[in-house]
């Protein structure tokens, strides 16, 4: 595993995956969710690798969408051992470089434990622009600011990774060229096509 993208649902997930995937040409796997009428371009998740984490966190009684503090956990203990050997052995089979999942944002010891060495790329985005993005039409922004705080607030408690890069969102709307520079320099890529990466942004799907 070489990169790995995790951020608040909404916050630009998919499309910087799909970014760093014309940038560098990592290999994603074969069992990648289809797109759909919410997000036409894709979502560039892994099914099996998403399902283990929901699993995990399912079985802790961890909900990504909880309004409540969310229960903090341990993930590297070794009771957690059995779903990295699911995540290594599908990793492995299908010889995957890029993954995205925004749920690690709760579970990153699940991955930092198996691939130390892998570069990490956080994605943020404006509250108000996210809770419009998504969930203006499904809870109120109260609700959705509080799901966003609980998730930051267990991320911002875990051990971070080694090698983790935190880009906003919305620097690719003001500098886009920058902050492909910088996605670039610390993968250390050199070797791509500036304006088919400058595409990928102006075909995201992040409304």
């Amino acid at each position: 595993m070489k990169v790995i993208i995790t951020g608040n649902a909404r916050s630009g997930t998919s499309f910087l995956t799909n970014l760093v995937h014309k940038m560098t040409n990592y290999n994603c796997g074969e069992n990648i969710r289809a797109a759909d009428e919410d997000n036409k371009w894709g979502y560039w998740e892994h099914v099996i690798l998403n399902t283990v984490t929901t699993k995990c966190l399912g079985d802790e009684g961890v909900s990504y969408v909880s309004e409540k503090p969310i229960k903090k956990i341990d993930f590297s203990l070794p009771e957690f051992d059995i779903f990295r050997k699911i995540i290594d052995k599908t990793v492995n089979k299908e010889k995957i470089e890029l993954y995205k999942d925004n749920k690690l944002i709760l579970a990153p010891e699940l991955y930092t434990k198996l691939y130390p060495e892998a570069k990490w790329i956080y994605i943020q985005r404006n509250l108000k622009d996210g809770f419009k993005s998504r969930f203006g039409q499904e809870i109120t922004f109260e609700e959705y600011s509080n799901m966003v705080k609980n998730r930051l607030d267990c991320w911002n408690e875990k051990e971070k990774p080694k090698n983790c890069l935190v880009v906003n969102y919305e620097d690719f709307d003001t500098d886009i060229d920058n902050v492909i520079k910088t996605i670039a320099e610390y993968l250390g890529i050199s070797d791509y096509d500036i304006n088919s990466v400058r595409d990928v942004y102006k075909h995201k799907d992040v409304r």
